[in-house]
């Protein structure tokens, strides 16, 4: 959270002229609750769920589709497979810092995040960032030029 997913996302599918899809809101209009709600259940319970909707968009959505993935939803083994396989993941690498700067700004509930955890939060998850096909930098970059460099990057592979 708070590397620039949804934002470089919706750029990078405008760029390339593709589709562009959130897990989280695909996630929060097919459970018709809000994300708070969802955690309140408890996290497993909202990770068999996150699980169950990316496979779901694996098996419907067409090619050249941007897919932007919640922060936690590669650590279930089984997703993180489907994402290597069939897609090409990019890692927004960003961090604790930003992290925590660009989230002091934003709106909206983050139901695993407070002030004093981002680097908890990134150090669970590296092991899991670092497998993608490709990174970029976020820190210094604004969402364009990310979207830019990725843009560039993706049209080298067609």
């Amino acid at each position: 959270m708070g590397c620039g997913k949804s934002s470089v996302g919706k750029s990078l599918a405008g760029k390339l002229g593709w589709d562009f899809l959130d897990l989280d809101t695909y996630i929060i209009t097919r459970a018709a609750r809000t994300m708070e709600d969802l955690f309140s259940e408890g996290q497993q319970e909202f990770r068999a769920l996150e699980a169950s909707c990316l496979k779901s968009i694996f098996d419907s959505v067409t090619e050249n589709t941007v897919l932007a993935l919640g922060g936690g939803s590669t650590l279930n083994e089984d997703s993180a497979k489907l994402v290597l396989e069939r897609s090409l993941c990019i890692y927004l690498q960003t961090s604790a810092e930003q992290i925590r700067s660009r989230l002091s700004r934003a709106p909206g509930v983050r139901p695993l995040y407070d002030k004093g955890n981002a680097e908890e939060l990134l150090l669970g998850r590296l092991p899991v960032y670092e497998r993608a096909h490709y990174s970029v930098n976020t820190d210094a970059l604004t969402v364009e030029e990310v979207s830019d460099i990725l843009s560039d990057y993706i049209l080298s592979l067609l």
